[in-house]
């Protein structure tokens, strides 16, 4: 057997176990603040099913593994040509990765920065939305690519890379999901994770795979 369909099948069985021993002690990435923790007692399902209590931190990890899953999917199917051209941009070499991963960060700063100070007037409060949901969907949309180019990547070095790019989506995102579960060392992965693929997605312009440029209206003035 090829040694790259072993080491998938390794990265596959190293990934779950990782997922059930943080299952098992419930590890967190972190702690987030009092105004963002939400009780599982207070879930109203709580209440007509005590047993989910139980299993809560099992079911959370397959209900985010299985949104983000279904996100991904339905994001490779509306805009495949766009999906394609960020994945390419991980095809590239550590320098230029390491850049892109900058460049998201700062990306992000940026608009948490201009966020802040949208949100301290009346008039300028819906930026922060928007804002925010740009955010978040550029992440999200990275994070799909980023998970479709490793999966890609890795099956087709293990000589299954006729298998549908589904295949790959899934596996990309076990890997991802199951990295950034660990404590400590899962929060600077996420944001590495979360940084490169939003620099993906910034530099290849959402996936036009055009540059980023205003000649287009110094040629409609010369006109």
């Amino acid at each position: 057997m090829n040694r790259w369909k072993w080491v998938v099948i390794l990265l596959t069985v190293l990934s779950l176990a990782i997922l059930s021993v943080a299952s098992l002690l419930g590890w967190q990435r972190w702690t987030p603040p009092p105004v963002l923790q939400t009780e599982w007692q207070d879930l109203p399902f709580h209440t007509i099913f005590p047993v989910l209590d139980r299993y809560r931190t099992p079911i959370s990890y397959i209900s985010i593994l299985f949104s983000l899953y279904v996100i991904g999917v339905l994001t490779l199917f509306a805009a495949p040509r766009a999906v394609r051209r960020v994945a390419d941009k991980f095809m590239d070499t550590p320098g230029r990765l390491a850049r892109l991963a900058l460049f998201g960060f700062l990306f992000t700063v940026l608009v948490l920065a201009v966020s802040i100070s949208s949100a301290l007037a009346l008039g300028t409060f819906p930026l922060t939305i928007l804002l925010f949901a740009m955010l978040f969907s550029g992440g999200i949309f990275g994070i799909v690519t980023l998970a479709l180019a490793i999966g890609r990547g890795l099956m087709r070095r293990a000589g299954w890379g006729h298998l549908s790019p589904l295949y790959a989506l899934l596996l990309g995102e076990l890997i991802i999901f199951s990295l950034c579960r660990i404590p400590w060392a899962g929060s600077v992965l996420f944001a590495i994770f979360s940084s490169l693929g939003l620099g993906a997605v910034i530099a290849s312009r959402f996936g036009s795979g055009e540059s980023w440029s205003l000649n287009i209206l110094t040629e409609e003035e010369k006109k």
